[in-house]
């Protein structure tokens, strides 16, 4: 694929693109190696515009996520956090027909407000019973970390502060605290339990948690499948055996 870069960017990320599968109908770059500010472990984040709905995928230390026109579009429309991300600290690196040019620019500003309140619904997902929590702990978790870093961003972006860099936002929300819930456990390591991260939470979102009325994790997804699709995929999610990292681009206000 040929790159089109309006940027200098690193011999690591022209590198990357070979990763990338087609079609392709646009790539853009974004987090650490899109800031200058990756440490040498850090992934290379792509992300690519696809004709036909496909999973993302990553190749060695390259970590493509992977959207439509529309549902990109429905992000940016709707606010969310991830989209208003790669519109302010992306970088383009093939766009022949000014798609995500096109796509980004329909972003009207984050929905922070909406953001924190979706954040406490959601954490319905960590009320959790002790047999759960005993066979999807680390998955908990993980949602968890998920829902605490999305609001810190949240709170970020109301206190002014542009970057998506954790350290930065976290500074801003008055949250620095809580950055050693945010960072990634090695291999050697493990969370911090997850009543931590429920306080955590509490203080940033100010307000209690959602209560998970149903008892269990199967009773939620059954009972808000109908109601509620996001916080029931959520569910599934912390009862998946998939150890990926999540991302904020969750957060929207559209169907999925």
């Amino acid at each position: 694929m040929a790159i089109s870069v309006s940027r200098v960017i690193t011999t690591e990320v022209a590198d990357s693109v070979a990763a990338v599968r087609a079609p392709s109908l646009a790539l853009l770059l974004y987090g650490s190696h899109a800031r200058g500010d990756q440490a040498p472990a850090s992934d290379v984040d792509l992300l690519q515009l696809v004709p036909e709905p496909r999973k993302g995928y990553s190749e060695g230390a390259v970590s493509v996520v992977a959207y439509t026109i529309s549902q990109l579009r429905n992000m940016a429309r709707a606010g969310s956090l991830f989209a208003w991300h790669l519109r302010t600290e992306g970088i383009i690196l093939d766009d022949p027909n000014r798609l995500l040019e096109t796509v980004l620019g329909e972003h009207p500003g984050p929905a922070t407000d909406r953001v924190l309140g979706r954040v406490r619904e959601l954490s319905a997902v960590l009320d959790v019973s002790h047999g759960d929590l005993d066979r999807y702990g680390p998955r908990i978790t993980r949602l968890a970390r998920y829902l605490l870093r999305t609001a810190i961003y949240a709170r970020s972006l109301n206190a002014g502060e542009a970057s998506f860099a954790i350290q930065r936002a976290a500074r801003a929300a008055g949250a620095e605290s809580k950055l050693p819930l945010l960072v990634r456990p090695t291999d050697a390591e493990c969370f911090s339990p997850l009543a931590s991260y429920r306080d955590a939470l509490v203080d940033i979102l100010g307000a209690p948690l959602a209560p998970n009325l149903f008892g269990s994790l199967e009773a939620l997804v059954l009972n808000r499948w109908d109601v509620d699709r996001q916080l029931a995929v959520m569910a599934v999610q912390a009862m998946s055996d998939d150890a990926g990292e999540l991302d904020y681009e969750l957060i929207t206000f559209s169907e999925l």
